[in-house]
């Protein structure tokens, strides 16, 4: 007879099993999606049916070939002249006021041959991917296995913006990791956070609202240090560009970027009327009302959500040198930064981190919420990794089927449309406001352990909100001591006293 296989045995074969199996997930999405680009591969003509990396060929690879040849990338006029960059070059659009950064981060693609330099990319992509996954599971606590890596990112890949990202070469995900950088170490790392920072401004919509928002966290040293160096090299390299490509003067300058921006407010990649997957408030306001939304509309959108947003992180002080990648405060400022100004479904991979972190209560800043808090937050945050409703794709897959489906398929079913565009954003503003009302109008278990005094051996809290209520715990108190004195507490704030990211007044006070 074979004797029993130990528990560590079983253990680790169970291990090994879900290892392979998570491989396996990862590999067969990783080939779906490779074999659809392969289908779709660009040529020398441009064609929407060869939108294989498209923003990968239009941002990164012929801009970095043009400046070999001489020609301004971010020139977008069409006006015959074989030697402008939007006339010589296969490209369905110019290069948007990116920052030249973009450009001398990834020069070495630009020496490839064009099919070289797109699979180089996306293997790139694939590998960052992997990374981000990885850093999400060391970010929220859990200790990253090979099962749970490849997982977790076959579930990145298969989503909504990890195929967009993919499929059109975009660099969300080297954005989404120096974010997540810059929100991690703060000013506990300045010098490492203002270098992530400064990374985040290649893609200004990114970078900019980041920057703000990181110092009103009170990040001050790697947010404006971040800011300033974003700043410099942007208009060092813009101005390197246009003498490069022309004569350098402040007139040339300004005609580069009017011309620039002005194309891309009648470009149909980008409007709502004709790009169905912005999550920003402009368009959603858009999408649902079926009006354009005026300019100086969109503004006062994202000055409110930038200032609302500021205004809240200023007040949560008390979590200074808290705050990681994983608190509900970091949460606030990554979905505040795709809400405010100008963003696609392709840019938020990084929405994987609060997803994770509210899902697993990741923190004493996420328990202090409450469970049906997080779990609400967690579902809204959900909607953009699953929502194909509002896709191409499956729009002319229910039209197969005699569904109609979009503007024009009669008052019900567009309205149902309008909605489907409109779920991304409107998810993320429930979890923007969710998160804001939390640090505005409640109080966290760390605030409350830091104010808690002894009276007469109960616990007095400084403000009117019932400690039932504050903790969201339906059980008994249970006794501890604070400073050495009886009072009461809930397991929430027995849990935040145990909470390794547990700061100031309560190391004080916790003996």
């Amino acid at each position: 007879m074979s004797a029993a296989r130990s528990p560590a045995a079983e253990n680790t074969r169970s291990s090994r099993t879900l290892a392979v199996a998570a491989v396996l997930l990862f590999a067969a999405v990783l080939g779906g999606l490779s074999w659809r680009l392969y289908q779709h591969r660009p040529t020398e003509a441009v064609s929407l049916e060869r939108w294989a990396l498209a923003s990968y060929r239009d941002v990164i690879y012929f801009p970095l070939v043009a400046l070999g040849d001489g020609v301004n990338p971010y020139d977008s006029v069409r006006d015959g002249n074989p030697e402008r960059y939007m006339e010589r070059y296969p490209v369905a659009d110019h290069l948007p006021l990116y920052s030249p950064l973009v450009l001398a981060l990834f020069s070495p693609f630009g020496a490839l041959p064009a099919e070289a330099s797109m699979v180089a990319f996306a293997a790139l992509n694939c590998l960052l991917f992997v990374l981000l996954a990885w850093c999400t599971l060391r970010i929220i606590g859990r200790r990253p296995t090979v099962a749970s890596v490849f997982a977790l990112s076959a579930f990145l890949l298969a989503s909504q913006p990890g195929r967009g990202a993919f499929n059109a070469g975009q660099i969300s995900v080297p954005l989404a990791l120096a974010m997540l950088g810059a929100l991690q170490w703060g000013d506990r790392h300045a010098w490492r956070s203002g270098l992530m920072v400064a990374l985040s401004t290649m893609k200004p919509t990114f970078g900019g609202p980041f920057g703000v928002m990181l110092a009103a966290r009170r990040d001050w040293r790697s947010a404006i240090g971040g800011l300033a160096v974003g700043g410099v090299v942007f208009a060092a390299g813009l101005a390197a560009i246009v003498a490069r490509t022309g004569e350098l003067s402040v007139d040339s300058v300004i005609q580069v970027v009017s011309g620039n921006h002005a194309h891309l407010a009648n470009d149909p990649e980008a409007v709502p009327r004709t790009n169905k997957a912005r999550t920003d408030l402009a368009a959603i306001f858009e999408y649902l009302s079926a009006q354009s939304t005026p300019r100086w509309a969109s503004m006062v959108l994202a000055a409110g959500v930038l200032g609302i947003s500021c205004a809240a992180l200023w007040k949560n002080r008390h979590s200074r040198g808290e705050d990681t990648a994983a608190s509900p405060a970091s949460a606030m400022i990554i979905v505040a930064t795709f809400i405010c100004i100008f963003h696609n479904v392709y840019d938020l991979p990084l929405l994987i981190v609060p997803l994770a972190a509210s899902a697993t209560a990741a923190g004493s800043g996420w328990r202090s919420l409450g469970a049906a808090r997080r779990y609400g937050i967690a579902a809204l945050l959900v909607v953009p990794f699953v929502n194909i409703f509002w896709t191409q794709g499956f729009r002319t897959l229910v039209g197969q089927l005699g569904v109609p489906w979009g503007e024009d398929a009669g008052p019900l079913f567009a309205a149902a449309y309008r909605l489907a565009c409109s779920a991304n954003g409107l998810a993320l503003l429930g979890v923007w406001g969710l998160l804001v009302h939390s640090m505005l109008f409640r109080r966290s278990s760390i605030a409350v352990a830091a104010n808690t005094t002894a009276a007469g051996g109960k616990a007095t809290l400084n403000g009117d909100v019932p400690p039932s209520e504050l903790f969201n715990d339906r059980q008994s108190l249970h006794a501890t001591k604070i400073g050495g004195c009886p009072t009461t507490a809930s397991p929430a704030l027995i849990g935040a006293m145990h909470d390794r990211q547990a700061v100031g007044a309560t190391h004080e006070t916790i003996q």
